[in-house]
C-alpha cells in the first residue's frame, strides 16, 4: 500500500523520486488508500504537504547549529466518550540500501544530536524558543528509513547512529502501533497548548501547516495541500475561525516553519457516531 501511495503518479516513473516526493505521497495518497481499504473501521486518515522542512538552530560545543527538525509531522487524535487525547511523532525520511545505516553527513549529525539531547533551539524564520524536556531518546522524534523499493520503507525504533533495521520494522507496523497508542509522544489538547514546549511546538508547526498550499512539480501535485479530513479537523479546532481553502490563498511559502503531516483520527467503537460530527 505505501508502494502504491510513492508510485500513484505515472510521471513519477520517469523522475528521480527524492524524500519530498515520498513526504508528499505519504501524506495525501496513503491516507486516501487506508481510508479506501477500511482496514481500521474506526480510524480515518488524512494529511496536507508541505515541501520544505522546518529548520532549526541550537548550540552544541559553544558553536551555533542549524538542522532540519523533520520531514513529517505523525498525529493522532483519540476520542472517546470521557475526552480526547493527542498524541505526536516528527519523522525524519532518509534514503538508503545499507544496513546498517550510519550516520555520517554533518547535517545528519546535527539533528541526531537534537533528537538524542533536544538542547534549547530556535525556528529559524520566527526566532520562536523550544526548551523540551526530557532531554533524552524519545517516541517522539524517530527515523524512517526508505530503500531503493518503496515496499520495503522501513520504521525506525529509534534515532541512533547506526541503525539497523529488520522485516519487521516497516512503516505499517508503525502505523498500528500508533494507532494503538504504543509510540509517539503525548500532547496537550488545543485549549492548553503552551503548557509544556512539547506541545507548543506540535501545535504551532500544525498552525503554520495548514494554512499553506503546496506544489511538488516532479510528481505532479498542484493542488490544495489539505486533504477533507485534515481540513475538517483544523476547522473544528478553530484555528483563527478556520483556515483557507480557497486554492488562489498561497500563506507564507517561503517560510520553512510548517511541515507534512499525516493525520490520524481514532475513534473509540462507542464513540464512532460522534467521530462523524
Amino acid at each position: 500500500m505505501v508502494e502504491k501511495a510513492i508510485i500513484k503518479e505515472k510521471k513519477a516513473k520517469n523522475y528521480k523520486l527524492e524524500e519530498p516526493d515520498y513526504t508528499a505521497a505519504l501524506a495525501i495518497e496513503f491516507p486516501r488508500l487506508l481510508n479506501e481499504t477500511k482496514a481500521f473501521p474506526n480510524v480515518r486518515f488524512g494529511g496536507c504537504f508541505i515541501h520544505q522542512s522546518p529548520m532549526v538552530t541550537f548550540t552544541n560545543a559553544h558553536v551555533a547549529r542549524r538542522c532540519e527538525l523533520g520531514d513529517l509531522l505523525v498525529l493522532l487524535r483519540k476520542r472517546t466518550k470521557d475526552d480526547i487525547r493527542y498524541n505526536a511523532v516528527l519523522v525524519q525520511l532518509k534514503k538508503s540500501d545499507r544496513n546498517p545505516v550510519t550516520l555520517t553527513d554533518d547535517g545528519d549529525l546535527k539533528q541526531l544530536h537534537l533528537y538524542e539531547k533536544w538542547p534549547e533551539f530556535t525556528m529559524s524564520t520566527t526566532h520562536e524558543k523550544y526548551d523540551i524536556f526530557p532531554k533524552t531518546v524519545t517516541q517522539g522524534a524517530l527515523y524512517c528509513i526508505i530503500k531503493r523499493n518503496p515496499e520495503l520503507m522501513l520504521y525506525m525504533t529509534e534515532p541512533m547512529s547506526m541503525m539497523e533495521y529488520s522485516s519487521e520494522m516497516t512503516f505499517g507496523r508503525f502505523i498500528r502501533d500508533a494507532i494503538h497508542w504504543q509510540t509517539g509522544r503525548t500532547i496537550s489538547d488545543e485549549a492548553n497548548k503552551d503548557s509544556d514546549k512539547w506541545s507548543k511546538l506540535i501545535w504551532d508547526l500544525i498552525h503554520r501547516s495548514a494554512i499553506k498550499k503546496f506544489k511538488r512539480t516532479n510528481i505532479d501535485y498542484h493542488r490544495l495541500r489539505c486533504s477533507d479530513d485534515f481540513l475538517d479537523f483544523m476547522v473544528n479546532e478553530g484555528f483563527d475561525g478556520g483556515i483557507p481553502v480557497n486554492e488562489n490563498m498561497n500563506v507564507g511559502d517561503n517560510e520553512d516553519t510548517g511541515i507534512s503531516i499525516l493525520f490520524i483520527d481514532i475513534a473509540d467503537r462507542e464513540n464512532k457516531e460522534e467521530r462523524k460530527r
